[in-house]
């Protein structure tokens, strides 16, 4: 899926109809997507991603508002991108 396709995505609010017009990309989104929603065992996309040994970014609650980058041994550090580069948030304790 390409960038595109998910932005044209989340702005339908996921109307696939509305998100994309040619029949063989929004089948090959609802496939994709069916595929994904039919289990929510995320383990074997954990490991895949955790054997590439670089970092992976998503969300704590712990850092409302933020990106937190997991580094491979586990390190978690919240931040935000800028110009499509990772910056660590400030700690201002």
């Amino acid at each position: 899926m390409k960038h595109a396709d998910v932005l044209a995505l989340k702005r339908s609010d996921g109307d696939l109809a509305k998100a994309f017009t040619g029949k063989s990309k929004r089948e090959t989104v609802q496939v994709l997507l069916e595929h994904i929603a039919a289990t929510t065992d995320r383990s074997g996309v954990i490991e895949k991603l955790q054997a590439r040994g670089k970092p992976v970014y998503g969300t704590d609650p712990c850092f409302p508002g933020m990106v937190v980058r997991i580094d491979p041994d586990g390190t978690r550090t919240p931040g935000r991108f800028e110009n499509r580069r990772f910056v660590p948030a400030v700690d201002e304790r």
